[in-house]
């Protein structure tokens, strides 16, 4: 597993292409050739780790030995063993087995304020909406018990059990012409533009400056 750009990031879309080698175990019970594109990644000491991961892997799912595709979420965890891909968000959705089949896939996973999809192969195959809930239920003690919607992070690319080629990483923000990152590092108001009072004045000292309305997405404190 490995993390590369800036935690400031909020909105944008990440790609990247894979094969699969022919050193590949076929079998799922040994291995389960993981591929995983995460975004919104970040680290905070004391509390975990967190992200939303987009994932291709092989696995046993309803005693059926399948390759998925599927969407997973870290909130506040211990990385303990890189296996460990968070709580699962939804069904899988089963693609074509390519192991081995010498041939380029593409991943990709999107975050736009709280709506986040994933894509294989230029297709759409999950979207998301993130209510800072619905996964709360799923979660254990000690591994993140109370949810919210991870507004902004690096991006990581994680393997586990499996040999393959990554390539051509691209990063395109996506710029929100509404309000910018504000509604991402408050974590709502996602359709709301951003308060005049939150623009104008802080306090007496500092002024709050939120950009990204023209894709300059940065945010930060100014002296008067």
């Amino acid at each position: 597993i490995d993390f590369i750009g800036d935690e400031t990031w909020s909105d944008y879309k990440v790609s990247m292409d894979f094969q699969y080698t022919e050193k590949c175990d076929p079998k799922a019970a040994n291995s389960k050739n993981i591929i995983a594109l995460s975004a919104r990644s970040r680290i905070v000491e004391w509390y975990g780790y967190s992200d939303y991961a987009a994932t291709v892997q092989h696995e046993n799912y309803n005693n059926e030995e399948i390759m998925t595709v599927s969407l997973y979420k870290h909130v506040n965890s211990p990385i303990t063993n890189v296996s460990n891909l968070g709580t699962r968000i939804g069904t899988p959705v089963k693609i074509d087995n390519i192991l081995g089949d010498g041939k380029w896939h593409n991943l990709s996973i999107s975050v736009f304020d709280n709506i986040i999809c994933v894509y294989y192969d230029g297709e759409k195959l999950i979207e998301f909406t993130d209510d800072g809930y619905t996964q709360r239920s799923d979660l254990t003690y000690g591994s993140g018990n109370w949810e919210e919607v991870i507004g902004f992070g690096r991006i990581g690319v994680k393997t586990y059990g499996t040999d393959c080629y990554i390539d051509n990483i691209i990063v395109e923000i996506t710029p929100d012409e509404v309000n910018g990152d504000y509604d991402n590092y408050v974590g709502g108001g996602w359709n709301d533009p951003i308060p005049d009072t939150v623009k104008e004045q802080l306090n007496d000292n500092y002024s709050y400056f939120f950009n990204g309305i023209n894709g300059d997405n940065h945010v930060g404190s100014k002296k008067k």
